[in-house]
């Protein structure tokens, strides 16, 4: 739990078949079919598809508490 409370680094994110959300104080948006190595962060280009994959992760944590 170090990095979450020392570094803002958060473990909460989403996958949608080869989209991949990572929910951070800089959030993260990957297509990791076209970029596996995750070094394009495409958020600012596709900040939609961001906010469903966010809303999608919420709804699924809330059943899981």
């Amino acid at each position: 739990m170090l990095p979450f409370y020392q570094f803002d680094w958060t473990p909460f994110g989403a996958f949608e078949k080869d989209v991949k959300f990572i929910d951070a104080p800089k959030p993260e948006l990957y297509d990791t079919a076209a970029d596996p190595a995750e070094k394009r962060n495409l958020y600012g280009e596709r900040k939609a598809a961001a906010a469903q994959l966010k809303r999608c992760w919420r709804a699924k944590s809330r059943l899981l508490a």
